[in-house]
C-alpha cells in the first residue's frame, strides 16, 4: 500500500464480492471513512522566554513541540540563528532532536557576543513525522548579558579592624564570574609595607572569590 497523503480524507470500501469459504457474500458494502493528520506541530515551550535578556554567551536552548518531529526536517536550513543587527549572516549552530522526538536542542558553535541581540528562527520546513509543517515560522528573540559583575559583600568591612592575621578574605559577586579572570593580578592585597602574597580560589558556583 502506498503511503497516504497528510490532511486528506479517504474511504475504505469492502464490497459484497467478499465471501466466506461457502460462498456467502457480505450483506452490504462496508465503508470506513477516515482522514489523515493535517494538524501542524506547534511550540509548547522553550527553555528561555521570548525577549529574554542576560543570556549567557554559550547557551543551550531547547524548544518543545506538541508532536513528534521528522528528524530529517531539522537542520541548519530550518533552524537559524543571527544577530538582529546582521540578520542576513547565519551563525553556525548545532540543532538536534532529542530522544523524545519532540524537543529541538540548539547550541551556537562559537560563543555569542556579549550585549548583543539575537533572533532564533525555526522555519516552516520543520515538520511532524507525516509531513505537516509549522503553520508559521517560530521566532525567539533574546540578548546576551551586558551587565558587568559587582561586589555585593566581603568577609570584613572596607576599613575593618582587628581581622585575624591568617584570615581568608572572601568576596561575593552578584553573578557568576569567569574563574580565569580572577588571578593575583586582578585580585590583590596590599599594605603599607607592600603587596601581600596569596592564592585566589573561586567557589564552584563562581559567585565567591577567596584570597588566602
Amino acid at each position: 500500500v502506498s503511503n497516504l497523503v497528510n490532511a486528506k480524507s479517504y474511504v475504505l470500501t469492502v464490497t459484497t464480492g467478499v465471501t466466506d469459504d461457502a460462498g456467502n457474500g457480505i450483506a452490504a458494502n462496508y465503508q470506513l471513512n477516515f482522514a489523515t493528520d493535517g494538524t501542524p506541530p506547534t511550540v509548547s515551550s522553550s527553555s528561555i522566554t521570548d525577549n529574554k535578556g542576560d543570556v549567557g554567551l554559550n547557551p543551550s536552548i531547547t524548544i518543545l513541540f506538541s508532536k513528534a518531529l521528522a528528524l530529517s526536517s531539522v537542520g541548519n536550513s530550518t533552524v537559524q540563528l543571527a544577530a538582529v543587527s546582521d540578520p542576513s549572516t547565519s551563525i553556525p549552530l548545532s540543532a538536534t532532536v532529542l530522544s523524545d522526538h519532540k524537543t529541538i536542542s540548539v547550541k551556537a558553535v562559537p560563543n555569542l557576543v556579549k550585549a548583543t541581540s539575537y533572533l532564533l528562527t525555526i522555519t516552516t520546513g520543520v515538520t511532524d513525522e507525516i509531513g505537516n509543517g509549522l503553520a508559521l515560522p517560530y521566532l525567539l528573540h533574546f540578548s546576551t548579558d551586558g551587565t558587568p559583575p559587582a561586589v555585593v559583600s566581603t568577609t570584613t568591612d572596607t576599613d575593618g579592624l582587628n581581622a585575624l592575621v591568617n584570615t581568608a578574605i572572601t568576596v561575593t559577586f552578584n553573578e557568576p564570574v569567569d574563574p580565569l579572570t580572577l588571578t593575583t593580578d586582578s585580585f590583590t592585597l596590599s599594605s603599607l609595607f607592600g603587596p601581600v602574597s596569596g592564592i585566589v580560589t573561586v567557589t564552584s558556583d563562581k559567585l565567591k572569590a577567596v584570597f588566602r
